[in-house]
């Protein structure tokens, strides 16, 4: 990676992840490839690797102006429409354009006392893995409260259950 000081938060631990075999994300749709590579070319055009990635996070934070929507990552970039599972697909198909280690990753997030299912990202960065959830961070404006944040954080409030190729996840620490 482009950056020898990612900024992450140093108080958080990276996640490691057994048996893991990312998938990749793509599309046929020339115009979701338009938008995406826009958005991927101003991303890289940052020096490092935390810039290039908030980048990604804001620019799909910002694409997407209304909640609801499909599981369909296409419609999500033509309508600005989408449930978490076509934000996570957004976010992993702009990331993995970029370059990086990302996938989907499914499971439950908290609100109040229950527990509703949900999908949100881990990405590698600088050797190590962290979580992502532009849904949430997307609901709020343009958020970094789920950003490049490590097990500590989101253990409070997000639980996992398998990633998007279907792997049941081992152990993380």
């Amino acid at each position: 990676f482009r950056s020898k000081e990612p900024h992450l938060d140093s108080e958080e631990k990276g996640v490691a992840i057994l048996a893991l075999q990312v998938s990749s994300i793509y599309t046929t749709d020339t115009e979701v490839n338009a938008i995406a590579n826009k958005i991927v070319s101003k991303a890289l055009k940052e020096d490092n690797s935390y810039a290039q990635i908030k980048v990604i996070h804001d620019e799909l934070c910002d694409l997407v102006t209304a909640r609801g929507g499909n599981n369909v990552m296409d419609d999500l970039f033509l309508t600005g429409k989408g449930s978490c599972w076509a934000r996570a697909d957004a976010f992993t198909y702009l990331c993995q354009l970029a370059g990086y280690d990302c996938f989907r990753v499914g499971g439950d997030v908290k609100d109040g006392n229950e527990w509703y299912g949900h999908e949100w990202n881990m990405i590698k960065v600088d050797g190590k893995w962290y979580y992502v959830d532009v849904t949430y961070d997307g609901a709020y404006g343009t958020s970094t409260k789920w950003f490049l944040k490590g097990e500590d954080t989101f253990s409070k409030d997000h639980r996992f259950e398998q990633v998007s190729n279907g792997n049941v996840y081992e152990k993380m620490y």
